[in-house]
């Protein structure tokens, strides 16, 4: 309580509606070391999670009806957004070094996989 009587105005009020550029700009580093990714702060989007992650970039890449490959299995939570967007999911499996290119339907018009190890087999 004491410390939360001593914040100034500032402190205290909303920050700015892009979030805080120290903490992009933190992301930003991680990611230079961690996944060898040059991206500047402007470039990073902070979202509540990667539900709402993943119902942005639908939103902003895709329409109904467009031919979306997915890997299969794949996360639910992707599949049920996708689906929720009106898209086609082209089902590609995938074996124990991830999704196989060779699979990809040349119709696609974008391809979601797992960043890192696939899930839920934790290929890599």
């Amino acid at each position: 309580m004491r410390r939360a009587r001593k914040a100034t105005v500032f402190e205290l009020d909303y920050g700015p509606a892009a979030g805080s550029l120290a903490l992009h700009e933190a992301i930003c580093s991680h990611l230079r070391r961690s996944r060898a990714v040059v991206c500047d702060a402007s470039d990073v989007i902070v979202v509540n999670g990667p539900q709402q992650g993943l119902d942005l970039i639908v939103r902003v890449l895709l329409e109904r009806g467009d031919r979306v490959a997915i890997e299969n299995p794949s996360y639910q939570g992707t599949k049920e957004i996708l689906l929720a967007a009106g898209v086609r999911l082209l089902p590609v499996p995938v074996d124990h070094d991830g999704l196989n290119p060779v699979g990809l339907p040349e119709d696609a018009r974008i391809c979601f996989v797992t960043p890192s190890h696939q899930f839920p087999t934790g290929a890599l």
